[in-house]
């Protein structure tokens, strides 16, 4: 188990930069951010995310989510995850990013994924994927 979860991170941050990324920013509906337009970049963005968004957000999970949550989101070594339980963008940036709960815990097992490992543009697709998944 521990080599398998270890192949994992390895190979998400090997192929961290194999994906292509799109210049525009997408919050869903359900983020403040839609609302107000403070995302990761800052500006106003779509609230509809489209397939391609989801396509990619589904891809981003793969390579760097799947190893630990399950390859649907079900939870393996890492908890579930899928809408009900992605809160908003800015609580799901800072476990991403920090390995914070919206609690505040810090979890150890989480990898740190920076914004040179999975770019904010990446991190909102990976967040409206999850969310579809409720």
């Amino acid at each position: 188990m521990r080599r398998r979860l270890y192949a994992a991170l390895i190979s998400g941050f090997l192929l961290a930069g194999c994906t292509e990324h799109s210049e525009e920013q997408i919050i869903p509906a359900s983020s403040s951010a839609a609302v107000t337009g403070s995302g990761p970049a800052g500006s106003a963005q779509s609230a509809v995310p489209n397939p391609t968004q989801l396509a990619a957000g589904k891809r981003h999970y793969t390579l760097h989510c799947a190893g630990c949550h399950g390859p649907e989101a079900q939870g393996e070594f890492g908890p579930a995850l899928s809408g009900s339980k992605v809160s908003t963008l800015a609580y799901f940036e800072q476990a991403v990013r920090e390995g914070q709960t919206a609690e505040g815990e810090l979890l150890s097992s989480m990898p740190r994924f920076t914004p040179d490992l999975l770019p904010d543009q990446a991190l909102s697709e990976l967040h409206l994927y999850l969310q579809s998944l409720d």
